[in-house]
């Protein structure tokens, strides 16, 4: 009885093959073979009329909706003729295509739709693979789901104007479509509307797009540019998964939401820039993308898993303050990341965040982060030198596991939890730690070289630099010149207030003082204690020499730049930028010199920087003016008084506006300082016109032009 059964069965499977081998050898035929000329047929659907003629023509004709079939359905009236049917069209009047109504017309070359039509229904065109000429009109509001999938001889696609919804699917695996213009009025783009649409090379979305669908433009091989439209707020799962040539993708500021896998595999995606205002960025967005660089903005609260995961050129990271957990896997596997800049308000680093990350050598832990997640940083073998933040309070499971290159890491106190393996096969790993703390034990226990850290802050000073050095936990610090027991008179007599945003975590930080004398230190923890710091400042100070239009600056030991121009500065930066300003620097004019004597032309208020090369940095104020001498006559004589540092009186018959002219017209006379009498020089004239140059030392020159009847 078991035998006979077996054998009926084996017979059934038989039969079973070789139906399914006719069918699909009948519908190749029927694919592949243009049918030879058929008589017209004709019909009715409901108040519809229809017909095929004998070349192939379909036309149906009245007002209202044509009827929805399903696959395949017997029903439909021209189903014996689909075959058949090379052109179509939908006459005026009629509403609806229905669905399935011309499913797998192998023949159909060309549809024509009036512009009554309101909807075209899923599946309607489906698997019509010969289809390359489609006119559809405005008043067209809906293409529903699968309406012309696999039509894939459709080259070129315009939607129009009324059209506002593009259903899952409608044009799927259309692959020689290479232009779509997408109508303004659009607002939804379905599942994998256009997914596996191998020829398109760039898309513009228009603004009145709101959501774009899961799948929508997966897999278009040749697709390198996107435009999304400003009505944009969600790009959809899978959107452009695997469209490998992708290389140009504008976002814009509305979009809320970036979905799982939305541009995964996207190898030539090399750049993107993320809006302000954009909140989620789903599990594996990018992975295995092409970018080089992230910048992530504050407004993004949701960074899922895997997001970044795999990209091999992602090189530098920058994580907005609005994320307070990175999930696991974020960046892991990215083989050339260097650097990771974590913004305030990460809390979390989820388990194998930076995993496998072998260049990244460069990230820092902001004050905000409370966890380590496990493996977070295993096989980070470019890590040598790590500092985590004050307030960290728990590191997991392998967290620095064979980071073959990590020689130092800081723990602080406020770890109170440590699991185990955190440092498995880092073997050349120092851990710098508190004595008693968790860190302390857990090295002690795990037999980890440690070194124990002095908690308690001091300050020194080399030239005018003091440098505060043992800051742990800091809120700010502050620095008055000099010497003060309590924070309201250091508030009130700062010099400079140092935040712990500015520290960025710094254990030791440096500062330039502005001259001799008492310096008060304040140092305020975030538990709210104080420790007062005091210090002496001893240097030497440039002495200014006033003459007229000469200034003379001593003391120049050490110099680096002397700068100067006219004007009130605070600054060298602000005097080099002014018109006309001038420099005077250790490598030329004031090599080996302890003094230098500056020269004006001009009188005026100036501006003199004297850096020195220590950072120590004195801004004098000078009025520079003329000297000038007091001109008398009696008669045909001039008489000259206050010629105090007198270097020469010039003067000739003539008109002339320059020392060097007189010093060159006929019959010039020179007179010096060696001729005055009574600090007073006379000149008895004879009839005529006479300029005068009276020239002093410091190169002030003071012209007159006398008259003599």
């Amino acid at each position: 009885m078991k035998a006979l059964k077996r054998i009926a069965f084996v017979a059934f499977l038989v039969i079973l093959v070789s139906i399914l081998a006719l069918s699909v050898s009948a519908e190749k035929e029927s694919e592949n073979t243009v049918p030879e000329r058929v008589e017209a047929v004709s019909g009715v659907m409901g108040s519809l009329t229809w017909s095929i003629d004998d070349a192939g023509n379909f036309v149906i004709m009245g007002n209202g909706a044509m009827t929805n079939y399903s696959f395949f359905s017997y029903d439909m009236p021209w189903y014996n003729y689909n075959s058949n049917i090379k052109t179509i069209l939908i006459g005026h009047g009629i509403t609806h295509v229905g669905d399935f109504s011309f499913v797998s017309c192998y023949n159909l070359t060309k549809v024509q739709i009036a512009a009554t039509v309101q909807s075209i229904g899923s599946n309607a065109f489906y698997g019509c693979t010969k289809l390359t000429t489609l006119m559809l009109c405005d008043g067209l509001v809906s293409i529903e789901s699968s309406a012309f999938n696999g039509c894939n001889y459709l080259y070129t696609l315009a939607l129009p104007s009324t059209l506002r919804e593009i259903g899952a699917s409608a044009f799927y695996d259309c692959r020689r479509m290479y232009s779509l213009t997408l109508n303004n009025g659009l607002e939804t783009i379905g599942s994998s509307a256009f997914k596996d649409c191998d020829a398109l090379t760039a898309i513009t979305i228009p603004d009145s797009v709101t959501e774009i669908g899961d799948n929508a433009f997966s897999y278009c091989d040749k697709l390198s540019s996107v435009t999304f439209g400003k009505g944009a707020k969600k790009i959809g799962n899978y959107s452009f998964e695997k469209c490998t040539v992708l290389n140009n993708v504008i976002i814009p500021a509305g979009v809320k939401n970036i979905g799982h896998c939305a541009f995964a595999e996207c190898p030539s995606l090399t750049a993107i820039t993320l809006p302000d205002g954009l909140e989620t960025i789903e599990s594996s967005a990018f992975e295995e993308s092409g970018l080089k660089s992230v910048s992530i903005p504050d407004s993004v609260t949701a960074l899922d898993s895997y997001a970044f995961r795999n990209c091999d050129s992602l090189e530098s990271v920058s994580i907005g303050k609005g994320i307070e957990t990175m999930n696991w896997y974020a960046f892991a596997k990215c083989d050339n990341l260097t650097k990771a800049t974590l913004a305030e308000g990460l809390a979390l680093l989820g388990a194998r965040a930076f995993y496998e990350c072998p260049k990244l050598c460069e990230i820092n832990f902001p004050k905000s982060l409370r966890s380590i997640g496990e493996c977070c940083f295993s096989y980070d073998n470019a890590l040598t030198d790590v500092k985590l933040n004050d307030g960290l309070e728990a590191i997991e499971y392998s967290a620095f596991s064979s980071c073959s290159g990590l020689v130092s890491i800081y723990i602080p106190k406020s770890v109170s939890t440590m699991a185990t393996q955190i440092f498995s096969n880092t073997k050349n790993v120092t851990v710098y730690c508190y004595e008693n703390s968790t860190a302390h034990n857990y090295a002690v226990t795990n037999s980890l070289k440690y070194e124990l850290i002095s908690s308690e802050p001091s300050v020194a000073v080399n030239d005018v630099v003091a440098t505060v050095i043992n800051l742990h936990d800091i809120r700010d610090i502050f620095i008055a010149k000099g010497y003060y027991d309590n924070y309201t008179l250091v508030n009130v007599n700062k010099i400079v207030r140092i935040t712990e945003a500015k520290l960025a975590g710094a254990t030791q930080y440096s500062y330039t003082l502005p001259g001799s004398g008492d310096y008060t230190v304040l140092i305020r923890y975030n538990d709210g204690t104080m420790k007062f710091l005091y210090t002496e400042v001893s240097v030497t100070e440039p002495v200014f020499t006033q003459n007229n239009l000469r200034l003379n600056v001593a003391n120049l030991n050490g110099i680096k730049v002397i700068r100067t121009a006219l004007g009130e500065h605070k600054t060298a930066a602000s005097i080099k930028r002014t018109e006309g300003a001038r420099a005077f620097t250790a490598k030329d004019v004031l090599k080996d010199k302890t003094e230098y004597t500056i020269q004006y032309r001009e009188e005026g208020l100036y501006t003199v920087a004297v850096c020195y090369e220590n950072g120590y940095s004195v801004f004098y104020k000078y009025n520079v003016t003329k000297k000038t001498p007091v001109m008398t006559r009696e008669g045909n004589k001039v008489i000259f008084d206050s010629l105090d540092d007198l270097k020469v009186i010039r003067y000739a018959r003539g008109e002339y506006t320059t020392s060097g002219d007189i010093k060159r017209a006929e019959g010039s006379v020179a007179l010096t300082a060696n001729k005055a009498v009574n600090g007073k020089i006379t000149v008895s004239l004879k009839a005529g016109t006479y300029t005068f140059c009276v020239q002093y030392n410091d190169e002030s020159y003071n012209y007159y032009t006398v008259v003599v009847m």
